[in-house]
């Protein structure tokens, strides 16, 4: 019987970036009749700490203060026209 291990690997995605993934995998291969097969396989990665879920956490940050931030102008503009729809007119003399 052979075990393996790795501890890390490099992705790639489809928009061209690449993450040091901490993913771990274990193999244990054992040669039977000339002929190497596998007997166990086990993957196993911190899905709470890496380079994806962190960025989509960043970009999910920064949506959240843009919609704040459009929300209070967009809120603004329409108060001002409101408030200057409704102001009484008064009369000159």
């Amino acid at each position: 019987m052979l075990p393996l291990e790795k501890r890390s690997h490099l992705s790639s995605f489809k928009d061209g970036k690449a993450a040091d993934m901490a993913l771990r995998w274990t193999a244990v291969l054992q040669k039977l009749q000339d002929k190497w097969t596998i007997q166990s396989l086990h993957f196993s990665s911190n899905l709470l700490n890496n380079p994806v879920l962190n960025a989509a956490q960043q970009l999910g940050r920064i949506l959240a203060v843009a919609a704040a931030v459009g929300g209070f102008l967009l809120g603004a503009v329409t108060m001002l026209l409101l408030h200057r729809r409704t102001k009484p007119r008064t009369q000159r003399i």
